[in-house]
């Protein structure tokens, strides 16, 4: 059915690919997946080149603003959010090195691991767009390595599209068997006039998730300048675009239906932990404030909603009694 639709597909291909090859079971092959995404995503995120920019400590304090976050257990679980994070996370370090062609590799797997992940792609284009007016290549090599990295940052939303296409008869079906199994309509109209509904209970459903993108915005907002100040005009780029098209996106996809999942797809715009490192690293009892109400969220709300059930007995248990009807 149009259910099995709904779920983007490259990360439960690579998932199935890497259980024939280890003759695991698929759901261990999926949480491996997630694991090794995690590390890599937490190994890089201190590597040389992050602390010349931000610091040892910088680097540090906006890590574990990441890890502390509620949502950031999701990175270990089985889903896309591991992988999609890594990939973009490694495609922008890779433009910090001057490797243009694996930073486009990088965000073009983004693309087909989540439909969000294509803004890694249009961070990355806005990104060499930005370099090369202020630095315009003298060779024609040059000229062709960056002019190819544009169709190659999307590869995975191509290929995606193309199977779609070939196997469906309809590249958009994700978006259209969405629509049909959640009972949504994603349009720019909704945008721009959405129904009081849809804020009020995007602010308290469950997992709070319209809270808490809200106070992320208002994180990055506050330490931008300071954070800025770090990184040369085309990375600046790339993390605004990232964060605006990320956010943009998920909001997009997910007002009407309450932005249920709204803060945990807000882990692929990493700028937005940066600020936050930026802006504790001289505040530690902001830190401390912070870390105690990720924690209390954490287990009273994600752990206790991911473990309890989607239905009426799991509302209960997290105290969502309020949530029933919907």
């Amino acid at each position: 059915g149009t259910c099995t639709l709904t779920f983007y597909p490259g990360y439960p291909m690579l998932g199935r690919w890497i259980a024939k090859h280890l003759h695991k079971p698929i759901d261990f092959a999926l949480w491996y997946t997630s694991l090794v995404a995690a590390f890599f995503t937490f190994f890089v995120w201190t590597c040389r080149t992050m602390t010349d920019r931000l610091g040892v400590t910088g680097a540090w304090i906006s890590l574990i603003a990441l890890n502390a976050y509620g949502p950031s257990c999701y990175l270990v679980f089985i889903g896309t959010e591991g992988c999609a994070v890594a990939l973009t996370f490694l495609s922008f370090v890779a433009f910090m090195k001057k490797w243009r062609l694996a930073a486009a590799f990088c965000a073009g797997a983004a693309s087909a691991i989540r439909i969000s992940g294509v803004a890694a792609s249009m961070a990355l284009c806005c990104a060499l767009l930005v370099e090369v007016i202020e630095h315009p290549p003298r060779k024609l090599l040059e000229w062709l390595e960056r002019i190819a990295c544009v169709p190659l940052s999307a590869w995975g939303a191509f290929v995606v599209m193309i199977f779609f296409s070939k196997r469906f008869g309809d590249a958009f079906i994700y978006a259209r068997a969405h629509e049909l199994i959640y009972h949504h309509e994603a349009s720019l109209e909704h945008l721009l006039h959405p129904k009081p509904e849809w804020i009020m209970h995007g602010l308290d459903n469950p997992m709070h998730d319209g809270m808490w993108v809200v106070g992320l915005v208002l994180w990055f907002l506050l330490g931008y300048k300071a954070l800025v100040r770090h990184f040369p005009s085309a990375e600046r780029v790339y993390m605004v675009v990232l964060v605006v098209a990320t956010l943009g996106i998920s909001v997009y996809g997910s007002l009407d239906l309450f932005s249920l999942g709204l803060s945990r797809y807000a882990l692929v715009a990493f700028p937005l932990f940066l600020a936050i490192g930026e802006l504790l690293r001289r505040r530690p009892f902001v830190l401390l404030v912070w870390l105690s109400l990720c924690r209390w969220h954490y287990t009273e709300a994600d752990l206790c909603y991911y473990e309890g059930d989607l239905g009426r007995n799991g509302l209960q248990k997290c105290n969502l009694t309020q949530w029933v009807s919907y």
